[in-house]
């Protein structure tokens, strides 16, 4: 079978412990040694026991997709829900999140159907025009299911993180494959959509572009490399982004280096708005995901006093990054965007006095 952790890996090659599992299926605390070529330090180990770590996340991925040969059908895939039978190359695709759709638009087919992209609309990464005929299945959060039947489908496609509960009702209409951890493991699922649709050519071509745009990023990006401090603004709590997640890994294939309170294989930690000493590093990112947390984090978090402290504040190398790439990304559209941000972020010369 291809093995999708050789052709999604860029610059992390990872050698996995066994995955000790509790009895209610979560994480325990899991060990991780890593390569990581450009000098990136190798992630520590976390005590926290409901940790998703890179081992629990990544592992499952080295036996999902399918033995049949390039463009063969019909053909099993294994995925994050068993084995499911693919009869024949899937035209009437319908899409249940943002990710599925932006990479089966990548991948050459425009599905027939898609839930709605919510009150923010669709991120900047998908055209408009490139969903216009796409009938909507309601929200993501309760996809219409009649509407789904309606279309007849011959591919469902979506994860097991927002509909675990909906996959048998699912695959009662057709085929249907779930990726598993939809935002450390992007690269995986979109390897994994591609064996599912049959588009593993296109797949190898994406990840290519992506291999080359990464490469033209790094150049452009300062040396020494700054440690990168990302954290989201929510009411009452202080979100610190980790290392098994989406845009932490874009980080590592570019060579840039956590703060060390933020060096762990773990997704995030939650504390408390004023514990911000946690989010220090030579450049901090800020997320806020709404007004009201862009509210809270320019009246209350941004004025204190344990705020001004911290190195980055005084330094002026503090911005704002769109929630929908850096948090909500899991898609290779999301990491091209990503990528461009970051160029022009550092664009900035306060940003790359570093010291």
């Amino acid at each position: 079978m291809r093995s999708l952790l050789r052709s999604t890996l860029l610059l992390v090659l990872a050698a996995l412990v066994a995955t000790t599992l509790g009895s209610c299926g979560k994480p325990k605390s899991v060990a991780r040694k890593v390569h990581e070529p450009g000098g990136v330090k190798v992630p520590q180990e976390t005590d926290a026991p409901d940790a998703l770590t890179m081992a629990a996340a990544m592992v499952p991925y080295d036996t999902y997709g399918t033995d049949a040969a390039r463009g063969i059908f019909p053909r099993t895939i294994r995925h994050a829900m068993g084995d499911t039978v693919i009869a024949g190359q899937p035209k009437r695709i319908v899409t249940l999140g943002i990710g599925e759709l932006d990479t089966t638009i990548r991948l050459g087919v425009r599905p027939v159907g898609m839930t709605d992209p919510g009150p923010e609309g669709l991120p900047s990464y998908i055209d408009e025009a490139d969903v216009e005929s796409i009938a909507s299945v309601g929200p993501v959060e309760a996809p219409d299911l009649a509407a789904i039947a309606a279309l007849r489908p011959d591919l469902i496609l979506s994860n097991v993180l927002r509909h675990e509960a909906l996959y048998d009702q699912l695959s009662q209409i057709a085929p249907t494959v779930f990726g598993g951890h939809v935002d450390v493991a992007w690269r995986f699922n979109a390897d994994l959509l591609a064996d599912a649709m049959g588009r593993e050519r296109e797949a190898k071509a994406i990840t290519e572009r992506y291999k080359q745009r990464v490469s033209e990023a790094a150049a452009a990006l300062p040396q020494p490399r700054p440690r990168i401090s990302l954290v989201r603004i929510m009411p009452g709590t202080l979100r610190i982004y980790e290392r098994t997640n989406f845009p932490a890994q874009v980080m590592t294939d570019l060579g840039i280096n956590r703060p060390r309170h933020q060096n762990y294989d773990q997704s995030w930690t939650d504390t408390t708005l004023d514990n911000t000493g946690a989010a220090d590093g030579d450049v901090i990112f800020v997320a806020a995901t709404d007004d009201e947390s862009t509210a809270i984090f320019r009246d209350e978090v941004a004025p204190s006093d344990e705020w001004h402290v911290l190195r980055a504040v005084k330094g002026d190398r503090v911005r704002e990054v769109d929630h929908r790439i850096w948090i909500d990304g899991q898609s290779y559209g999301a990491a091209f965007e990503l990528l461009d941000q970051l160029v022009e972020l550092f664009d900035d010369k306060e940003l790359r006095a570093i010291g």
